[in-house]
């Protein structure tokens, strides 16, 4: 049988639950890590996390970066160890370091993990990441660090988007089915209004063009149009 758009973007959605399952694994990992002789004197262990298949950083409580992985210095653009020493002010846009330097005290104070989203700019496209922050103690039981954990969402939020998408035209279709004994003008106006809905438009109207191309008769419009006229009732 073959693929449909539908079954794709299932696909996609089942790869980011279990992308999501994974990053609860890595932390996981970290933190057995973090207890066991492979951690000492307050390093990760690099070789592992270096190489791991996401974006991973760790901070001190002042801020600055103590250890990014590939993953991060290929998003920051920057070579092997020039992220250390840098604050997130001096890597990212002033709004998104707030964001990350907010959560990072959270996390902190609450002594748990965060998880949130976030959209960066990467060249000419934005992009969308899943974050997960937790704190780090050493063997004094004293939070000394934050460490994140991310990976890009991008394609699987758009897939999920479009299949959410999908399900809102089955269910104005439905409802569009049902209307048996609504009049043409009805029919007419709650097709527009669902249009404008799904295609996150701001207005819309349905109108007809004479033969002569000279005069254009407004059949219906949406509500929002309406609005911005300043149309009280059509007519």
């Amino acid at each position: 049988m073959p693929k449909t758009k539908h079954s794709e973007r299932y696909r996609l959605y089942m790869e980011l639950k279990a992308a999501q399952k994974k990053i609860s694994d890595l932390e996981m990992e970290v933190t057995t890590l973090r207890e066991s002789k492979l951690y000492n004197d307050h390093l990760l262990p690099l070789d592992i996390l270096s190489n791991a298949p996401y974006i991973i950083h760790v901070k001190d409580l002042s801020g600055k970066y103590i250890f990014t992985n590939k993953g991060f210095d290929s998003l920051t653009g920057l070579e092997k160890g020039l992220s250390i020493g840098k604050t997130a002010y001096d890597l990212f846009p002033k709004d998104l370091a707030d964001t990350f330097c907010f959560n990072d005290k959270e996390v902190v104070s609450a002594d748990s993990h965060l998880e949130f989203c976030v959209v960066l700019r990467v060249g000419e496209k934005d992009h969308a990441f899943q974050l997960k922050k937790f704190s780090l103690r050493n063997e004094n039981g004293e939070i000394y660090a934050t460490c994140g954990i991310s990976m890009e969402i991008t394609e699987y939020k758009d897939a999920y988007k479009a299949f959410k998408l999908n399900e809102s035209r089955l269910e104005a279709l439905h409802v569009l089915a049902r209307m048996t004994s609504s009049t043409l003008q009805e029919l007419t106006d709650f097709a527009l209004e669902e249009a404008i809905k799904l295609t996150e438009s701001k207005i819309g109207y349905l109108a007809f063009m004479d033969d002569k191309e000279e005069t254009l008769t407004m059949y219906s419009w949406s509500k929002s149009a309406m609005e911005e006229c300043q149309v009280q009732q059509k007519k």
